[in-house]
């Protein structure tokens, strides 16, 4: 989906600036707000690069040393990065991370796969399928 932005406001507009976004496969027109709620994209922070990409398919983080709470609704997961403190409410089928170091707590997930080293998953509920394939890795259930 090509995504484009009309008007004049710059891309660092405050939060509650309303730019147009239009949707050149579907000919339509929607406010930031309305598109939102479709996909949301975030790039940046404090603590180093980072992306984060939501929408009603995968919830993809990017980027080393953040902390985040992040709900999910369904969606398959991946965190990319090293050292990266995370927490995820709700259903997701499929989580996936990559790297180093990561702190990832899962509220309820179908199957984990873990790449890299001394990484630490915790999840609630009904035990996943569960891949590592790194060292020092701790994956363990957090209770119920």
């Amino acid at each position: 989906m090509l995504l484009a932005l009309a008007g004049t406001g710059s891309a660092c507009s405050p939060a509650d600036s309303k730019q147009e976004v239009s949707y050149s496969d579907v000919g339509a027109v929607q406010s930031a707000d309305e598109a939102a709620s479709a996909s949301t994209v975030e790039a940046g922070n404090s603590g180093g690069s980072m992306v984060n990409i939501q929408d009603a398919e995968d919830i993809i983080i990017t980027g080393n040393g953040s902390t985040q709470t992040r709900t999910a609704t369904g969606q398959d997961i991946q965190v990319l990065g090293n050292d990266n403190k995370t927490t995820f409410k709700g259903q997701c089928q499929e989580f996936y991370v990559v790297g180093n170091g990561n702190v990832i707590e899962l509220e309820n997930v179908a199957s984990i796969q873990v790449t890299g080293d001394n990484n630490r998953v915790k999840w609630y509920g009904k035990e996943p399928t569960v891949n590592n394939l790194g060292k020092g890795n701790v994956l363990e259930s957090a209770g119920k």
